[in-house]
């Protein structure tokens, strides 16, 4: 005879080692995964895509100065044919010491 207990636990044991339970579970599980992964592919690849749309990020032309060797931007610098300087003293300081 069987008492109550073998039975429960009977029931436990058909109920969990049913076929497909735990691995359609997670062939569920991976599938879901696996379609986050590729929509967060494609939602990366249209951001770079179109780099305009992104807030802050333009571009400015800078320059290097011809003393001391700093970048800074183009409309900043002070201009000489194709040599640029940062400030007045660099550009006084650099035409004389080429003179």
């Amino acid at each position: 005879m069987h008492d109550e207990g073998d039975l429960f636990t009977a029931r436990i044991r058909i109920r969990y080692s049913a076929p497909f339970g735990d691995s359609f579970a997670m062939a569920r599980l991976l599938a879901i995964l696996l379609i986050a992964a590729f929509a967060w592919y494609l939602y990366r690849r249209l951001q770079a895509t179109h780099p305009a749309s992104r807030p802050g990020r333009h571009t400015e032309d800078t320059v290097k100065c011809a003393h001391c060797g700093v970048y800074l931007p183009a409309r900043d610098a002070l201009h000489e044919g194709s040599r640029a300087w940062c400030c007045e003293a660099h550009h006084r300081l650099d035409q004389s010491r080429h003179e």
